[in-house]
């Protein structure tokens, strides 16, 4: 304790009148406690979030953590994921992710910019893959790869992209009967959903129970006939998620949610007389899908809808060229829709939409080169569209726009190397 004073109280001094420039200092000196007092007041402020700021009270991403140490587990879920999954994709850092089947089956994985390897090469993911792999950009940008395995089941991998991912385990979807390259998109809550077709035709589906958890819903069947066909899935203008598959009677087929993120599936639509292997659907400007086939005499062809997520067909358009591979569709930076396929040389051909209000196409467009397998194509961070083959040397090649939405494109670049399975 402090020692009690018990002396008399003696009376306050009088403080003797102080000259005027002695009062000029006791105004600053006042002026700049106040100043003192407020600037913790300003500066707390300034690093607080502000109403509908990421992280404020209020926000979408919730309320702010109590304690600075323990962030969230998760960034904020992205507005925009509706790109569907495939072998080559863009990640929320700006990194392109592509997933191969190396040599002895095993998923191999790289993460590139500027189309060089940033993970020092390829990454054996393990697995035990009976084809190609497929990623997909979740709802938080991180990449989720897919494979079917030996065994006919599904496997998973959240995050496949991250440093140190190849120490986790894939998770067994199960499945049964699978076979071929999985489909996977994100629904309109940003939960992933996957489908794959099963040795007796049919197509079967399995959605993320929670966005970044790793539960998933039962299988269940889509009502659509026997396919013969490796399914595509795409997110529609309305937020609808549709699959379309190639028949055995060549005819391609539709399916759609009955409403965005239900999982309840419409009677198919058929969409006629289509083509083989499996089809191609990107998203134009004005909001249509477009789905691009490979006919049985090796052209392209391709059928959109009369209007945004209308569920209504124009005519089959023929877009001739030779392709000897599966066709890939991509968006550039300016909306316009590209797509690509190797002819029967391996060399890559280009054709994209053309003319006033892009209702035309261009001529095919080949570049020198010879490919084995055409792998993906995919967006970088500035919007550039690049392009991943199998060379014929048997080492992952890409080539990429100088400039988004425009060229020349560069040459075929061997630096990403590696040892592949071919799938086709």
């Amino acid at each position: 304790m402090f020692p009690v004073d018990d002396r008399p109280t003696r009376p306050i001094p009088r403080v003797p009148r102080r000259r005027s420039s002695d009062q000029r200092f006791l105004l600053f000196a006042g002026v700049g406690g106040m100043l003192l007092i407020a600037a913790p007041i300003v500066v707390f402020s300034q690093t607080t979030p502000q109403d509908g700021a990421p992280g404020a009270p209020g926000s979408e991403a919730g309320r702010v953590p109590a304690q600075v140490s323990d962030p969230p587990q998760h960034p904020r879920p992205l507005a925009e994921s509706g790109l569907p999954g495939g072998a080559a994709h863009l990640d929320r850092n700006g990194r392109v992710g592509v997933l191969a089947r190396g040599l002895d089956d095993v998923v191999v994985r790289n993460v590139t910019d500027e189309g060089r390897s940033l993970s020092g090469g390829w990454t054996n993911m393990g697995g035990n893959a009976v084809d190609a792999p497929t990623a997909v950009r979740d709802g938080y940008g991180d990449l989720a790869g897919f494979a079917i395995g030996v065994d006919g089941h599904l496997r998973g991998h959240l995050g496949i992209a991250k440093p140190g991912s190849q120490q986790v385990p894939w998770r067994d979807m199960g499945g049964d009967d699978l076979t071929g390259v999985p489909a996977a998109a994100v629904n309109s809550e940003n939960r992933i959903v996957v489908v794959a077709r099963s040795l007796r035709g049919a197509l079967r589906v399995t959605e993320q129970r929670e966005l970044g958890v790793d539960e998933w819903t039962p299988w269940q069947d889509l009502p659509i006939e026997a396919v013969e066909g490796d399914p595509a899935i795409h997110r529609d203008a309305r937020g609808d998620l549709r699959v379309f598959a190639q028949g055995a009677d060549r005819r391609l087929r539709a399916v759609a949610q009955l409403r965005p993120a239900a999982d309840a599936w419409g009677a198919p639509e058929d969409l006629g007389l289509g083509g083989e292997g499996r089809p191609s659907v990107a998203l134009d400007k004005q909001g249509r899908l477009r789905v691009f086939v490979r006919t049985p005499q090796e052209t392209l062809q391709q059928i959109a809808e009369t209007g945004t997520a209308s569920h209504a067909w124009g005519e089959w358009v023929q877009l001739g060229g030779t392709i000897e591979s599966e066709p890939f569709a991509a968006v550039d930076a300016k909306g316009a829709v590209a797509c690509y396929a190797l002819d029967q040389r391996g060399e890559l051909q280009e054709i994209y939409q053309a003319g006033p209000g892009r209702s035309g196409w261009s001529r095919w467009i080949e570049t020198e080169g010879v490919m084995n397998e055409l792998v993906g194509v995919s967006p970088d961070a500035r919007g550039r569209l690049f392009v991943f083959a199998v060379g014929e040397r048997g080492g992952m090649e890409s080539m990429h726009q100088t400039i988004p939405a425009g060229g020349p494109w560069t040459s075929w670049s061997t630096e990403l190397g590696g040892s592949f399975t071919l799938n086709r």
